[in-house]
């Protein structure tokens, strides 16, 4: 477990670009590398170090596709085996895992010559820099791919809001027509109305605009009472329009100053219907 942490460690540090780890990876497992590529060459050195030195390009151009860090023996491992059968094949890559197994085995396995790991790295700072500008890049990319998520966020949001108010505004002249509906017919205002015409001194001559205007009010009212919710919602348009083309809120309570007790108030309760019908 903590040989895992520390290799995890390392894999972060290199893609940093941190020369220092480079030069400790490179360490690490530059023996196992050339050992490989010299078993598969056959003990060709100069084959085996062109093959290192690309192998090792390689491992660092993949460094930073590495997620989580990976086992690097086990990615090292893939890059050589495929440098390997890229350049000898499928049974060159056997015939190097048997050699090196040989020499395991016997204690004399090769080790990366000196002149190879200064060649290598002395290449390391500008390697170095490569991974440093690689992960700028990988960074921004980001950032820009989270500022995008963010957006695309509060745009589904604000589609998401706008469609719910939309239909809130869709059921809203539903709901206001049942409120005023129920109240209404809890107050029985239709039957009131009739009451105050009913009651009139003179409903056929002084008092008959009166009792013509209270006639159609009382019609509305019942026609709102008795109107089912969609039927009713269709009909607001109408009604509203002879609302205020008789200026019926208005006549409403400026005749309920001529009453006192339960009459005026219902007149004023009939002129608040009225009102509310007239400006949704």
């Amino acid at each position: 477990m903590r040989s895992l942490r520390i290799e995890r460690a390392l894999y972060r540090r290199c893609q940093r670009g941190e020369v220092e780890a480079l030069t400790t990876l490179l360490y690490a497992i530059g023996d196992q590398m050339y050992a490989m590529m010299l078993a598969a060459a056959d003990g060709d050195t100069d084959q085996a170090a062109s093959a290192t030195a690309v192998a090792w390009q390689k491992l660092l151009s993949t460094l930073g596709r590495w997620w989580g860090g990976g086992y690097i023996p086990a990615k090292v491992q893939q890059v050589v085996n495929r440098e390997i059968k890229r350049r000898w094949g499928e049974e060159g890559l056997l015939a190097a895992q048997d050699v090196l197994k040989q020499q395991q085995a016997g204690g004399q396995v090769p080790t990366l010559p000196a002149a190879l790991a200064d060649k290598l790295l002395a290449e390391l700072p500008g390697q170095a820099y490569v991974l440093r500008q690689r992960r700028t890049q990988i960074r921004r990319l980001g950032r820009r791919i989270l500022v995008m998520a963010a957006a695309a966020l509060v745009v589904l949001a604000a589609i998401g809001w706008r469609l719910h108010v939309q239909k809130l505004a869709a059921l809203a002249p539903t709901v206001r027509f049942e409120t005023l509906q129920a109240r209404i017919i809890s107050s029985n205002l239709a039957g009131a109305v009739r009451d105050i015409v009913e009651n009139l001194p003179e409903p056929e001559t002084a008092d008959r605009p009166v009792a013509e205007m209270l006639q159609q009010v009382g019609l509305i009212l019942e026609e709102i009472a008795n109107a089912g919710d969609l039927q009713g919602v269709e009909k607001l348009r109408y009604i509203r329009e002879r609302i205020e083309h008789d200026d019926l809120a208005w006549r409403t309570a400026e005749l309920a100053d001529r009453y006192q007790g339960r009459w005026r108030t219902a007149l004023l309760n009939v002129a608040l219907a009225l009102e509310e019908l007239d400006n949704p």
